[in-house]
Protein backbone atom coordinates (compact mmCIF):
# COMPACT_ATOMS: atom_id res chain seq x y z
CA UNK A 1 0.00 0.00 0.00
CA UNK A 2 1.44 3.23 -0.65
CA UNK A 3 0.84 6.58 1.72
CA UNK A 4 -1.44 8.95 0.57
CA UNK A 5 -0.49 12.84 1.64
CA UNK A 6 -4.06 13.82 2.86
CA UNK A 7 -4.64 18.00 2.61
CA UNK A 8 -4.42 20.19 5.23
CA UNK A 9 -8.09 22.18 6.36
CA UNK A 10 -8.14 25.37 7.63
CA UNK A 11 -10.88 25.42 10.87
CA UNK A 12 -12.40 28.75 11.29
CA UNK A 13 -14.13 27.96 15.09
CA UNK A 14 -17.30 29.90 15.38
CA UNK A 15 -15.84 32.63 18.20
CA UNK A 16 -18.03 34.64 21.50
CA UNK A 17 -16.19 37.36 21.22
CA UNK A 18 -14.77 39.34 18.05
CA UNK A 19 -16.33 37.42 15.33
CA UNK A 20 -20.26 36.02 15.03
CA UNK A 21 -21.35 32.98 12.45
CA UNK A 22 -23.72 34.45 9.83
CA UNK A 23 -24.82 31.18 7.31
CA UNK A 24 -21.62 28.99 6.71
CA UNK A 25 -19.07 31.31 7.48
CA UNK A 26 -17.53 33.18 9.89
CA UNK A 27 -17.52 37.24 10.40
CA UNK A 28 -14.87 38.74 12.30
CA UNK A 29 -16.13 42.13 13.64
CA UNK A 30 -13.50 45.01 13.07
CA UNK A 31 -13.27 48.77 13.99
CA UNK A 32 -12.03 51.29 11.21
CA UNK A 33 -8.30 52.46 11.62
CA UNK A 34 -8.17 49.92 14.62
CA UNK A 35 -5.98 46.39 14.49
CA UNK A 36 -8.37 43.15 15.59
CA UNK A 37 -6.37 40.07 16.48
CA UNK A 38 -8.45 37.59 14.07
CA UNK A 39 -8.60 34.77 16.64
CA UNK A 40 -10.03 30.95 16.11
CA UNK A 41 -7.94 30.23 13.14
CA UNK A 42 -5.65 27.60 12.98
CA UNK A 43 -4.86 24.08 10.75
CA UNK A 44 -5.26 20.97 10.64
CA UNK A 45 -2.99 18.03 8.75
CA UNK A 46 -3.79 14.69 9.87
CA UNK A 47 -0.05 13.28 7.99
CA UNK A 48 2.09 16.42 8.62
CA UNK A 49 4.63 15.20 11.25
CA UNK A 50 7.60 17.10 11.03
CA UNK A 51 6.95 18.33 7.32
CA UNK A 52 6.74 22.14 6.14
CA UNK A 53 3.57 23.92 5.73
CA UNK A 54 3.31 27.33 4.43
CA UNK A 55 0.01 29.41 5.08
CA UNK A 56 -0.28 32.69 3.36
CA UNK A 57 -3.04 35.12 4.47
CA UNK A 58 -4.31 37.43 2.38
CA UNK A 59 -6.68 40.30 1.83
CA UNK A 60 -7.96 43.53 -0.26
CA UNK A 61 -8.76 46.68 1.44
CA UNK A 62 -6.15 46.38 4.28
CA UNK A 63 -2.93 44.40 5.45
CA UNK A 64 -2.71 41.30 7.68
CA UNK A 65 0.45 40.51 9.60
CA UNK A 66 1.66 36.77 11.44
CA UNK A 67 3.87 38.27 13.91
CA UNK A 68 1.23 40.46 15.81
CA UNK A 69 2.01 44.15 15.17
CA UNK A 70 2.67 46.10 11.80
CA UNK A 71 5.38 48.70 12.26
CA UNK A 72 4.79 52.21 12.69
CA UNK A 73 6.26 52.86 9.29
CA UNK A 74 3.60 50.55 7.65
CA UNK A 75 0.77 52.10 9.36
CA UNK A 76 2.38 55.88 8.17
CA UNK A 77 2.76 54.87 4.23
CA UNK A 78 -0.44 52.89 3.77
CA UNK A 79 -1.14 48.92 3.87
CA UNK A 80 -0.08 48.16 0.89
CA UNK A 81 3.14 46.39 1.29
CA UNK A 82 1.24 44.55 3.70
CA UNK A 83 -2.03 42.46 1.61
CA UNK A 84 -0.57 39.23 2.27
CA UNK A 85 1.91 37.89 5.08
CA UNK A 86 3.32 34.25 4.62
CA UNK A 87 5.10 31.48 6.84
CA UNK A 88 6.44 28.34 6.13
CA UNK A 89 7.05 25.68 9.17
CA UNK A 90 5.88 22.75 11.06
CA UNK A 91 2.03 22.58 11.71
CA UNK A 92 2.34 23.52 15.41
CA UNK A 93 4.50 26.33 14.18
CA UNK A 94 2.13 27.95 11.41
CA UNK A 95 -0.99 27.48 13.82
CA UNK A 96 1.48 29.90 16.66
CA UNK A 97 1.92 32.03 14.30
CA UNK A 98 -2.00 32.08 12.72
CA UNK A 99 -2.30 32.72 17.37
CA UNK A 100 -0.90 36.15 16.06
CA UNK A 101 -3.09 36.77 13.18
CA UNK A 102 -3.63 40.73 12.80
CA UNK A 103 -5.63 42.44 10.25
CA UNK A 104 -5.85 46.32 9.85
CA UNK A 105 -8.43 47.95 6.99
CA UNK A 106 -6.71 50.61 4.88
CA UNK A 107 -6.79 54.42 6.52
CA UNK A 108 -10.67 55.45 6.90
CA UNK A 109 -11.77 52.62 5.09
CA UNK A 110 -15.06 51.05 5.88
CA UNK A 111 -16.90 47.80 4.76
CA UNK A 112 -17.05 44.12 4.21
CA UNK A 113 -13.23 42.84 3.20
CA UNK A 114 -12.29 39.09 2.02
CA UNK A 115 -9.59 37.08 4.84
CA UNK A 116 -7.98 34.74 2.49
CA UNK A 117 -5.97 31.35 4.07
CA UNK A 118 -3.82 29.56 1.54
CA UNK A 119 -2.06 26.67 3.08
CA UNK A 120 -0.07 24.34 1.10
CA UNK A 121 1.42 21.23 2.28
CA UNK A 122 4.79 19.89 1.70
CA UNK A 123 5.74 18.10 -2.15
CA UNK A 124 7.73 14.99 -1.11
CA UNK A 125 5.78 14.34 1.85
CA UNK A 126 8.20 12.87 4.64
CA UNK A 127 6.12 9.23 4.20
CA UNK A 128 8.69 8.41 0.89
CA UNK A 129 8.47 7.42 -2.11
CA UNK A 130 5.34 8.01 -3.52
CA UNK A 131 3.61 9.48 -0.85
CA UNK A 132 1.78 12.04 -3.05
CA UNK A 133 2.02 16.10 -4.14
CA UNK A 134 1.64 18.47 -1.77
CA UNK A 135 -2.12 19.74 -1.55
CA UNK A 136 -3.25 23.20 -1.34
CA UNK A 137 -6.20 24.50 0.52
CA UNK A 138 -7.99 27.38 0.69
CA UNK A 139 -10.75 29.13 3.26
CA UNK A 140 -11.82 32.99 3.16
CA UNK A 141 -13.39 34.49 5.99
CA UNK A 142 -15.13 38.13 6.13
CA UNK A 143 -14.02 41.04 8.06
CA UNK A 144 -16.78 43.23 8.44
CA UNK A 145 -15.36 47.05 9.29
CA UNK A 146 -17.61 49.33 10.90
CA UNK A 147 -17.16 52.75 10.30
CA UNK A 148 -15.57 55.43 12.93
CA UNK A 149 -17.45 59.28 13.58
CA UNK A 150 -13.76 60.74 12.16
CA UNK A 151 -13.35 64.30 14.31
CA UNK A 152 -13.52 67.37 11.80
CA UNK A 153 -10.23 68.71 10.62
CA UNK A 154 -9.65 72.40 9.90
CA UNK A 155 -7.83 73.03 6.72
CA UNK A 156 -6.67 76.83 6.64
CA UNK A 157 -4.84 77.49 3.55
CA UNK A 158 -1.85 80.37 2.86
CA UNK A 159 -1.10 80.11 6.54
Amino acid sequence: MVPRNDPPVVVARDLDAGGVTKGSGTVYLAQEDENLRVEGLSVADVDAGAALLTVTAGVLHGGVTLDGTFPASGLADGLESYRNASYTGTLADVNVRLAHLVYRGDRNWHGVDDLTLTVVDAVGHPDGPGAGDGHTTTRTVLVDVAAVNDPPAINVEGT
